[in-house]
């Protein structure tokens, strides 16, 4: 996915599950510069978890994301089930609708 991402203009990032704090610090350092641009974070199994964690970070900065999406999340606690409303940048918890 990244290669036919990148052909097409996009820039992508692959990290692993265990990166996560220092890719959001990555992502709040390239806001605060100017960078800007559709951010779609999507993660599998632990990296599912991460991405939610990862979202609510950058909510908290006011730093948008445009789409989350996690695959087979490997979720233990089922309270931290999460949907997007229709703005995706804001984030309910399960059962909690607007």
């Amino acid at each position: 996915m990244p290669q036919n991402s990148e052909a097409k203009g996009i820039k992508t990032e692959t990290v692993g599950h265990l990166a996560w704090k220092t890719t959001v610090a990555n992502i709040i350092k390239d806001h605060a510069s100017g960078k800007s641009g559709p951010l779609i974070l999507i993660g599998h199994s632990q990296g599912a978890n991460n991405v939610i964690d990862m979202s609510r970070l950058l909510q908290q900065k006011n730093i948008p994301v445009d789409l989350l999406v996690m695959l087979a999340p490997a979720m233990q606690d089922p309270s931290r089930v999460m949907w997007c409303g229709p703005s995706t940048t804001t984030i309910h918890r399960a059962g909690e609708r607007p």
